[in-house]
């Protein structure tokens, strides 16, 4: 379009440019706050990506929105290297193995606490020593 005194102006830009009469660039969506991502946003030409951070994976039901991964489920044997008497236990964006009842962890590997240890009361003083 001519404009008297200045010379040609453009139309307006289309939504996912930003321009200032004479040319059109890219809006950085993300930067801007345009974007309706629920974690990470990355800006590419004419629009931007969504992404998860670890842990999470996108919502199939809705792209922008983010849902915990179940390590323990995905991965069944995420714990092993803890010992058979390690057990997984799915937290938000991460996972726990943990030790089953009378197991402590040592070294990153679960081990069966003696029965005697630290006065405990597991012994029944009648019948048995600790």
């Amino acid at each position: 379009v001519s404009a008297p005194g200045v010379g040609f102006v453009c139309s307006p830009c289309p939504a996912h440019l930003a321009g200032n009469g004479t040319q059109c660039i890219d809006r950085d969506e993300c930067e801007e706050g345009l974007d309706n991502c629920a974690q990470n946003c990355t800006n590419v030409v004419n629009s931007y990506n969504c992404s998860c951070r670890t842990g999470y994976k996108v919502d199939i039901s809705n792209s922008s929105n983010c849902v915990d991964v179940d390590e323990c489920k995905t991965n069944p044997s995420i714990c092993a290297a803890a010992g058979s008497a390690a057990v997984c236990k799915n937290n938000n964006g991460s996972y726990e193995c943990m030790c089953k009842p009378g197991y402590i962890k040592v070294d990153g590997i679960c081990a069966d606490i003696p029965d005697c240890t630290n006065n405990s009361t597991i012994c029944d003083n009648a019948t048995s020593t600790c």
